[in-house]
């Protein structure tokens, strides 16, 4: 509690004591109210219009859109990217189990249903759906489909492969775009 001293002058001399509280107690508390019209007034004031509601939701809802459409647009670039990994990663798998194996290993591209497998003679070794796994679409240079023999050797056997020449092989979604090159000896160049 908060207490102040006052020096008077002329007659009334000396020091009067006043306790801030009480002061600022009678001052605040302004005209008496009956404890019905307390009850009246606290029950006006309790709450949020309808028009700060409506506000409040609108600014939510624009901050939401914002940030929805931001992540979609980071979401479709790491999708091609992600399936392009994917992709030369099956490539070194193909590879590697022709080396390990001492036998023809084929990576297969099925442009039109956006899948990939490996096969080795008859025997399919693994499939991969893009459409299903990342949502992309998957385009060849060539627009056919596309297949990689890896000899035991570990490069790639031109007699068995369906091209000649360098194929670029995109993943699209949307506006994104992540293309690899493959060359004739089985090497694969992001581009």
């Amino acid at each position: 509690m908060l207490e102040t001293k006052i020096k008077l002058g002329g007659k009334a001399r000396g020091y009067w004591n006043f306790s801030m509280a009480r002061i600022s107690r009678k001052v605040h508390r302004g005209p008496s109210h009956s404890l019905s019209e307390r009850m009246e007034m606290d029950n006006r004031r309790s709450g949020f219009s309808l028009i700060e509601l409506v506000v409040v939701l609108m600014v939510g809802s624009v901050l939401t859109s914002i940030a929805i459409q931001s992540f979609n647009g980071v979401s479709g670039r790491f999708a091609t990217r992600g399936a392009r990994q994917t992709f030369m990663a099956m490539n070194a798998r193909a590879r590697a189990q022709a080396v390990e194996y001492g036998r023809t290993v084929r990576l297969n591209l099925d442009h039109t249903g956006d899948s990939v497998w490996l096969s080795r003679g008859d025997e399919v070794l693994e499939v991969l759906d893009f459409g299903e796994e990342f949502d992309v679409d998957i385009r060849t240079s060539t627009n056919s489909d596309l297949r990689v023999c890896m000899n035991p050797r570990g490069f790639a056997d031109t007699r068995c492969n369906n091209f000649t020449s360098p194929v670029t092989v995109s993943f699209l979604l949307a506006t994104d775009t992540a293309s690899v090159s493959v060359l004739s000896l089985g090497q694969m160049v992001v581009n």
